[in-house]
């Protein structure tokens, strides 16, 4: 709703006019940027990565329990967003024991096969956010896109998060994405240590990078890859590279849904 207060005033996207049309112009404008990198054989080597790490570890299989369900539920926010199922996550957050128990057997084959039901887990709906309210609301710089993934999604995304914990030598450097830190930390060392040598008397010279898409342009498979050389649970891996490349989104706009996007597979 705060986001269809933004965009109501816009009336065009980069020169295009309709709700309709406009929907589908950002569901092409991500489906070419989300599938603009040449894969490079990069999806090939993970799996066959993927394949040796799991005959070593053939019965690494994490074991997921209600009480996993019941703390990722606890977890879970109130009055968010429903996604492409329509169900809200109150719905599981008052539901019964009887209830986590029926999810929590399903997770665990969602797991033990990597394998994930596309229309009701992996359908997902993107929506463009404006960036500066006061700016040009025609222009598709000016937005940012959110995903809105189905509820069971969620809560799966929730269960095995601490699978997912990285063990890389270079995190303790890392400010932002990463559990009791952010970017504000990494601001504050900046100032002090420019505070410091400025009150000296001297210069201090920096240069910052600024990435176009850097987040949306960066080759998965290579990071699926990464994640197996830090130790991270094989079926995990397998199973977060299957529901990636799998996945299917479109994009909403005022009131209007856009065709369904491909799958994102990188070309060769």
């Amino acid at each position: 709703m705060r986001n269809d207060a933004a965009c109501k005033h816009a009336h065009s996207v980069g020169g295009i006019v309709g709700e309709s049309n406009i929907a589908n112009f950002w569901k092409e404008h991500y489906e070419q940027l989300y599938n603009c990198l040449p894969d490079n054989g990069a999806k090939e080597k993970f799996y066959e990565k993927l394949h040796c790490a799991s005959y070593i570890n053939a019965n690494s299989c994490p074991i997921i329990t209600v009480h996993d369900i019941c703390d990722a539920l606890n977890k879970q926010k109130k009055a968010k967003a429903m996604g492409a199922d329509g169900i809200p996550m109150e719905a599981f957050m008052c539901g019964s024991v009887r209830l986590f128990v029926h999810i929590c057997l399903l997770f665990n084959m969602f797991l033990r096969f990597n394998y994930l039901p596309g229309n009701d887990v992996m359908q997902s709906i993107i929506v463009p956010i404006v960036k500066s309210k006061n700016g040009d609301l025609s222009d598709q710089n000016n937005y940012r896109a959110i995903a809105i993934f189905t509820t069971v999604s969620k809560l799966f995304e929730s269960v095995i998060a601490c699978y997912c914990v990285s063990e890389a030598e270079c995190d303790k450097y890392q400010y932002g994405f990463k559990a009791g830190h952010s970017t504000t930390l990494c601001t504050s060392v900046f100032k002090r240590m420019v505070s410091h040598y400025t009150a000296r008397g001297s210069h201090v010279f920096s240069c910052f990078i600024d990435f176009t898409k850097a987040f949306d342009k960066v080759n998965y498979w290579k990071l699926f890859t990464k994640l197996i050389d830090d130790d991270v649970n094989v079926k995990v891996v397998g199973l977060l590279a299957f529901w990636y490349s799998r996945q299917q989104m479109c994009v909403k706009w005022q009131n209007a849904m856009s065709a369904v996007m491909g799958t994102f597979n990188y070309s060769s």
